[in-house]
């Protein structure tokens, strides 16, 4: 045992080194670092302290990772609300809300009924129809059905073009031999025909579109005297010369 200044130390608190020990008051170690007091292991205060890198086990749940680390600095995330937005409440349980559109208003047209026409938050609208009750076909136009669910169809879309004399589409074309005084026949071309016939006979014949007569084709007179009659026909037509005369010429333009 050694005395000083009236303090006793075991020799055993003192090592080889003569270092006091800590369990005789001592720190253990032969040299020091930093300045001022002593630190012992009961919440001790640190002022200014250079520590190295902390491992992923010296962290402590909800502390913040410095930026020099790889982190951020806080330990909370930061939410800024913006226009007619609110956050409430804190980290991690908050609350964004919507502070500024209230209302949302829906709009019908013509013919066209909204339920529900202004509302606040989730709302079901049921869109009617309240001015057009039923689809009607007209000229080359078929439909489907007349309310509900409806297909429009163009029924005859060649119907829309004329090509009536344009020569890349159609030619003068002798049909005497497949044509008969008082038979119905019907323009399927496309387009609408010229028919041109010559009344041969002592009786005046009539040329008829669709039923109606637009030609008065005379009676011939002589070996080589002829009536004629000229019509147009057009596309989906029916067309025919009066029964019991000698046609001479009968002749189309399709």
């Amino acid at each position: 045992m050694t005395q000083a200044n009236n303090v006793a130390i075991e020799s055993s608190q003192i090592n080889s080194s003569g270092v006091l020990q800590p369990a005789g008051g001592g720190t253990g170690v032969t040299t020091t670092t930093g300045s001022g007091s002593a630190v012992l292991n009961t919440s001790p205060t640190l002022v200014t302290p250079t520590l190295g890198a902390a491992s992923a086990s010296s962290l402590a749940l909800g502390s913040a990772l410095a930026v020099s680390y790889g982190g951020t600095g806080t330990s909370t995330p930061s939410l800024v609300a913006g226009t007619a937005i609110s956050i409430s409440g804190s980290f991690p349980n908050q609350t964004i809300a919507n502070t500024g559109v209230t209302t949302a208003t829906a709009v019908g047209g013509t013919g066209i009924s909204i339920s529900a026409i202004t509302t606040t938050g989730n709302a079901t609208h049921t869109v009617t129809n309240t001015g057009v009750t039923s689809v009607t076909g007209g000229t080359g136009i078929t439909v489907s059905a007349s309310t509900g669910g409806v297909t429009i169809t163009n029924s005859s879309p060649a119907g829309f073009t004329n090509n009536l004399g344009n020569s890349s589409v159609q030619s003068w074309q002798n049909v005497l031999g497949s044509r008969a005084a008082g038979t119905t026949y019907t323009n399927s071309t496309g387009n609408p025909i010229y028919v041109a016939i010559s009344n041969g006979s002592a009786t005046t014949a009539y040329l008829y579109v669709s039923g109606v007569a637009v030609a008065n084709i005379g009676a011939g007179s002589g070996s080589y005297a002829y009536g004629y009659g000229f019509a147009i026909v057009p596309n989906g037509a029916t067309y025919s010369v009066t029964s019991g005369i000698g046609i001479g010429v009968w002749a189309e333009l399709r």
